[in-house]
């Protein structure tokens, strides 16, 4: 608490100031230096307090409409002085004393009383902190009813009810993922000969698709849970854990050995758990399971879950609503790992009235459960992972993937290409888009820049006059700059 000085700069004795969570020096040219009432915030009254401040003022005969200015920061403002109650910004003006002659003249007008005065507010209880010029505001076990009626004038205040506002709309939204770009490439468009459509996962908060097929099984799942377990090579459980940051929910994550330290640090950046085992995801998974049985965790599975399959599918009714009803997409192009962003884009179709369209399902060689399966004409077990795209590492695609292959309602083509093309394809992209994707990602992009769609057309797998292409640009989490340099070295040697 530091003495305030006077305006020639002599400090005034029995004078102090003091700092609120909205404070701001108080000065007054026709009153002279005032000082701020600790009260004057509503989430720092106390009852005790607020009566002092009563009784100072029942025997002060200049408490009503006796202005002063504020300064915050750059901003000046005049208010006030009202009678204490909960809610008002309450100051006490120090004695008064003669108008300095520089200020002669430009004394405040008096006929427009400001009242800060807070409005009533239903919201729960939030617990943020937010910092002042002086260090932490903490709003801990604060209600958002007084968070939110503070209208005191400073920024800080300020910030601090519009980071409550977002955290409140974050926690009483209906989903947790955003409504992602649909973009349209004009480079990729003139690679194919047709209009090439990006739907722009990697802006996810998780940077990737699967904070929709997650979020809405934590949303349906783990609300009273006591904690929730995720295996992952690195975006299921990104998900997982801001979903579970979120609502409150602690999070365990079972990465494999394979998993970079970027894609560790951002889990525990989320304030998840982070636990290393076996060298492949198939490894991790197994330990996820054995938690949730043994702990009473719930499992959040990476990529076979009827759940994971519903949320996902809302991309394609938002491509839908994008497009408007006169354009259909001639093909989508989606990446395979462990088949769930299949299943969700497939059912999206259908959702949409679009199960006609032909979906092109790309994988890396050495990461291709998928087309193991579909040539083999059942359900197979890769024997190790061997692609660099650790986020297709999937050694058994689900079911309902390998299910939907063989439908004869559904047109699903599946490629592979090497983990050069895919890494090719990384690298044009974001020459020409400006935007890092991961290798997983990279596999669909793979199918425009290495000419396997103009391939497939020329095949007739699909048509010669290709409708808009769509592809779904799909994360990730788990790239950097210098985890691309060692790609490309890697795969170049």
């Amino acid at each position: 608490m530091d003495s305030i000085h006077s305006a020639n700069g002599n400090a005034e004795p029995g004078v102090n100031r003091q700092y609120g969570s909205c404070g701001g020096e108080i000065q007054n040219p026709e009153l002279g230096l005032g000082r701020l009432v600790p009260t004057f915030c509503c989430h720092e009254a106390s009852k005790r307090q607020q009566q002092q401040q009563e009784a100072a003022n029942s025997n002060n005969p200049r408490r009503h409409n006796q202005p002063f200015t504020a300064s915050m920061g750059q901003r000046t403002r005049t208010i006030t002085t009202m009678r204490s109650s909960p809610g008002h910004l309450l100051c006490e003006p120090a004695p008064p004393s003669p108008t300095p002659l520089h200020l002669k003249g430009r004394e405040p007008n008096l006929k427009k009383p400001v009242i800060r005065k807070r409005t009533e507010s239903r919201s729960p209880s939030v617990q943020k902190d937010r910092c002042d010029e002086q260090g932490l505001i903490s709003l801990s076990g604060t209600t958002a009813q007084q968070a939110m009626g503070c209208r005191c004038s400073s920024s800080e205040a300020r910030s601090a009810r519009r980071f409550i506002s977002t955290e409140l709309s974050c926690t009483m939204a209906e989903h947790f993922h955003l409504k992602t770009p649909l973009l349209e490439s004009a480079s990729m468009s003139r690679r194919v000969g047709t209009t090439v459509y990006l739907k722009m996962e990697n802006s996810q908060p998780s940077a990737s698709f699967k904070i929709r097929g997650i979020g809405h099984l934590c949303q349906q799942l783990a609300r009273q849970s006591k904690g929730v377990v995720c295996s992952s090579g690195g975006n299921a459980g990104m998900a997982a854990a801001y979903v579970a940051r979120k609502m409150g929910v602690p999070a365990t994550i079972i990465l494999p050995s394979s998993s970079p330290q970027m894609v560790i640090q951002g889990l525990q950046d989320q304030g998840a758990a982070v636990k290393i085992v076996g060298k492949v995801w198939d490894d991790a998974n197994a330990e996820a399971l054995r938690l949730a049985e043994t702990e009473g965790l719930t499992y959040v599975p990476p990529f076979d879950h009827p759940l994971l399959w519903q949320g996902h599918a809302s991309m394609m009714s938002e491509v839908a609503a994008s497009l408007g009803p006169s354009v259909k997409p001639g093909a989508v192009v989606v990446s395979v790992g462990g088949g769930g962003l299949l299943c969700g884009v497939i059912q999206g179709l259908k959702d949409v009235g679009w199960a006609d369209v032909p979906i092109v399902a790309m994988e890396t060689v050495g990461a291709d459960c998928f087309n193991a399966a579909v040539k083999a004409g059942r359900i197979v077990t890769l024997d190790d992972i061997t692609s660099e795209a650790k986020c297709l590492g999937a050694k058994t695609v689900c079911k309902q993937a390998f299910e939907y292959s063989q439908c004869s309602e559904l047109t699903i083509i599946s490629e592979l290409v090497t983990d050069q093309q895919a890494l090719h394809a990384v690298e044009t992209f974001l020459d020409e888009e400006r935007v890092l994707v991961e290798m997983a990602c990279g596999a669909a992009l793979a199918a425009v820049y290495s000419g396997l769609i103009c391939r497939l057309q020329d095949e007739g797998r699909l048509p010669t006059l290709l409708g808009p292409l769509l592809v779904i640009v799909c994360g990730g989490s788990s790239v950097n700059m210098e985890q691309l340099t060692s790609l490309k070295h890697k795969l170049q040697t």
